[in-house]
């Protein structure tokens, strides 16, 4: 949704943006000399230019920050220190950022607007999604928006895939329940989240279960289920990090989103497990999606097997 604003944003003041005047950057990977540089050069032709930063990490409250090999801070800072005028810089951050860190003091010394995108209530979603349908012209039922708010579940991503989807197939009519009952799938990782909790308590017949049901619904194939069930086990990996750290339930919620209740649970779930086998069971689901996607297995056989013999 960040980036949506970004991009927005960007659009008014270069309607005509193109691969000279515009550079998108991550900042995962590129070094911050680099990221000064390209805020410092004009291309030729043009008298202005936009730069776009993701991932924007160094402004998180205790960030550690990864220096890349030959590279240094330093000529970033100095360029926040002193923008150029003629550049129009936009660096998006997923997360709470430091108000007190030197980053934050260099926009705020330059007059930088900061904006804060929150995520929508569930009211807030079924309303934008009307006024998003309207929009359109076709618009869309009120069931039906009900029911997409539901199934996207706060996912700005899977909302702009599957308005997509929806749009095509309604081809200017309205939008109806039934639509959205056949082209967008349940919301599952609630599912998933159970499950992942049956298996750390080593109860395999309510996982079986839980998968089972999910099956019979239609809702998900084998490489959906390992790709969320993946991401529940590195989210309690991150959660022993954090907590390790002495972060609370409340603390561990705004570091990787989601509830409070969900990072108590998870917190609960890890005095039963030793950190090698968390590890191991991410191997062995990584090898499975290996397997299925290569053929070596059945999907069903393969996921179910895990699930019986998932021991932590």
């Amino acid at each position: 949704m960040a980036k949506e604003a970004a991009n927005k944003a960007i659009q008014k003041l270069f309607p005509d943006r193109n691969e000279f005047n515009f550079i998108s950057l991550d900042m995962n990977v590129t070094p911050f000399k680099v990221a000064a540089a390209e805020c410092e050069m004009l291309p030729l032709g043009f008298t202005s230019k936009c730069v776009l930063l993701e991932n924007c990490n160094f402004f998180k409250r205790g960030a550690k920050i990864k220096i890349l090999k030959d590279d240094s801070q330093e000529p970033f800072k100095e360029y926040l220190y002193r923008p150029n005028p003629d550049v129009e810089l936009f660096m998006i951050l997923s997360g709470t950022p430091d108000t007190r860190g030197e980053y934050y003091r260099l926009l705020q010394e330059n007059e930088a607007e900061i904006r804060e995108v929150k995520p929508l209530d569930a009211n807030g979603w079924i309303r934008y999604i009307e006024t998003f349908f309207q929009k359109q012209g076709g618009g869309i039922d009120s069931s039906a928006s009900f029911e997409l708010s539901k199934r996207i579940n706060g996912d700005y991503g899977r909302f702009k895939t599957e308005t997509q989807k929806l749009l095509a197939y309604a081809d200017g009519e309205k939008i109806t329940l039934k639509m959205v009952e056949e082209l967008v799938s349940p919301y599952v990782e609630d599912d998933v989240f159970k499950m992942g909790n049956a298996l750390l308590r080593n109860d395999g017949r309510t996982a079986l279960r839980i998968y089972h049901d999910l099956k019979i619904n239609g809702s998900v194939d084998e490489v959906f289920l390992i790709g969320n069930l993946a991401g529940s086990l590195r989210y309690l990996d991150e959660v022993r990090y954090l907590d390790a750290k002495g972060y609370d339930k409340y603390q561990i919620a705004q570091e990787l989103g989601g509830s409070p209740v969900r990072a108590e649970i998870a917190v609960r779930s890890l005095y039963r497990i030793r950190g090698d086998r968390l590890a191991k069971a991410l191997e062995k689901l990584y090898e499975l999606d290996r397997q299925i996607l290569s053929g070596q297995i059945d999907a069903e056989l393969g996921f179910s097997l895990y699930l019986a013999n998932f021991k932590v």
